[in-house]
């Protein structure tokens, strides 16, 4: 039995089966990934098309971190919202693109 097959079995003894989210590192290190939004980030988010804008060079989404930034940048039906208050879809979205990132660096 390997190194990260027994610990998970620990951990699943010790937190009652609560799925964590480890990833192994190629030396059997462990690192524990959480992608957390926060309410003091923004997007601008056009609700009547349910799109968020994204970066035209990547299709990524652009986030602010200072709200007045992004409404100098909102047109016509588009708002700034918290990255918190995104519908669901987008806030998932969001986060693998912030742990792609995160994974990168």
């Amino acid at each position: 039995m390997t190194q990260a097959k027994k610990l998970r079995e620990f951990m699943t003894k010790i937190f009652g089966g609560v799925n964590l989210l480890l990833y192994l590192c190629t030396t059997n290190l462990i690192k524990q990934v959480m992608v957390t939004l926060y309410p003091t980030d923004y997007v601008i988010f056009d609700r009547a098309n349910d799109h968020v804008i994204q970066w035209e060079s990547n299709g990524d989404m652009v986030i602010f971190g200072d709200k007045t930034e992004a409404e100098a940048d909102c047109r016509g039906n588009e708002e700034v919202i918290a990255c918190t208050e995104l519908p669901l879809h987008h806030q998932e979205k969001l986060k693998k693109q912030i742990e792609k990132y995160n994974q990168l660096n």
